[in-house]
């Protein structure tokens, strides 16, 4: 379940970069869309660290 857990959380990190880049160039509805989806995949991370079925 850890190495799920890592998975999830690096999935969420770069999803958080990608947020980034593309709030820096103006893409605002993207980066949202991004920031979210990092959200949801940090939760599931978290979850699976602590044995939880997402």
């Amino acid at each position: 379940m850890r190495d799920e857990a890592n998975r999830w959380f690096e999935e969420a990190r770069k999803d958080i970069e990608t947020a980034d880049i593309l709030y820096k160039n103006g893409r605002y509805n993207a980066s949202c869309f991004y920031a979210h989806q990092s959200a949801e995949k940090a939760v599931k991370a978290l979850l699976y660290k602590v044995n939880e079925a997402p």
